[in-house]
């Protein structure tokens, strides 16, 4: 390997060749290549953002909507004793499990020929990140939750 100055090196090429020959430089071609390979991580970051905002909707959508269909249940709790921090930290606690259920369902997708190609601390990253989003949705659905009167909710029907 030469060390010198690139760009004599490529004028001196040039001139050896001459007859209407490509030369480039490696070292810009290089840094063409790192500035497309930069905007192809950035869009791809842009893509997991807007994935993982359809999927925290999702689940608050899907949290809320079984706080809805379980209101009587809710109500009967409250009936019985529990707070509204109880009630809160049940449904919370239950879409959280589901952020569980759905990593430990991805983790198990490796062992069915899925190859890992993201290193494992960032994706470590990225599955509490789903359970702590998935939690937070829930918690959006429990803030619902816990401003029915439970006497309300006793007489919702089934």
């Amino acid at each position: 390997m030469v060390s010198g100055d690139p760009v004599a090196a490529e004028r001196a090429v040039r001139a050896v060749v001459g007859d209407g020959s490509e030369v480039t430089a490696t070292r810009r071609d290089q840094e063409d290549l790192r500035e497309v390979v930069d905007l192809l991580a950035l869009v791809g970051l842009g893509l997991i953002g807007v994935t993982v905002l359809v999927a925290v909707v999702g689940v608050g959508a899907t949290t809320g909507l079984s706080v809805v269909e379980r209101i009587r249940e809710i109500g009967m709790l409250r009936v019985l004793g529990m707070g509204p921090g109880g009630v809160r930290s049940v449904v919370v606690l239950e879409a959280g499990l589901h952020g569980v259920l759905g990593v430990v369902l991805g983790l198990l997708a490796l062992d069915l020929g899925v190859p890992l190609v993201v290193p494992v601390p960032p994706l470590a990253g990225v599955a509490v990140g789903v359970v702590a989003l998935t939690a937070l949705a829930g918690w959006v659905g429990a803030r619902r939750a816990v401003r029915v009167s439970p006497v309300v909710a006793l007489r919702a029907d089934s």
